[in-house]
């Protein structure tokens, strides 16, 4: 019988992969990373991903999703992170991580949220062509679905607010003070 032990599965920006390592009740560790750009597809490899750990009663590292991301789709950010609010798992960014942009919303959603890395916030940004100032309207009040999104996750309306001061060609680095 050829067993390994360690077997990296890359989806996307999704990596789930099997350590060399179990518990203390004998189960499989894994761990599942969202690093680079989330991009359209990754919500699917991460509910695969999740969905391989449930199946077979693995268990992920530390209870965690690890986060070394500079952001991207604000629509995938949200619906992976109430995929991860969903199946209760904290969201880490490791010491030489960065969880940027986008990426800050799948933080928010862990139901422990650890960040010894950088975590870099800024407003929203859009290249669309507004036709009229009923479409930029529309798009204004997307901030408010923010707000809701980031509430629902348990941030502070403090947080909000620093995210809507920081324009979006920039990004401003939260201190480690900084309650998500």
């Amino acid at each position: 019988i050829l067993f390994f032990l360690y077997i990296p599965f890359i989806f996307a920006d999704v990596i789930y992969e099997k350590l060399d390592e179990q518990d203390y009740s004998g189960r499989q560790i894994v761990s599942i990373t969202i690093n680079n750009e989330i991009v359209r597809g990754d919500l699917n490899s991460l509910f695969n991903a999740l969905n391989e750990v449930n199946q077979n009663n693995y268990r992920l590292k530390e209870d965690s999703i690890y986060l070394d991301s500079v952001g991207g789709l604000i629509h995938e950010a949200k619906q992976m992170g109430n995929l991860i609010r969903k199946y209760h798992h904290a969201t880490k960014v490791n010491e030489n991580a960065y969880c940027e942009s986008a990426c800050v919303l799948i933080l928010v959603a862990g139901s422990c949220r650890m960040a010894s890395g950088g975590v870099g916030i800024h407003r929203s940004k859009t290249d669309a062509n507004f036709r009229d100032l009923q479409d930029m309207n529309i798009y204004l009040s997307g901030k408010d679905f923010d707000n809701e999104y980031l509430k629902k996750m348990g941030t502070s309306q403090a947080l909000f607010d620093l995210i809507q001061n920081v324009p979006s060609w920039t990004m401003r680095y939260l201190s480690h003070k900084t309650k998500l």
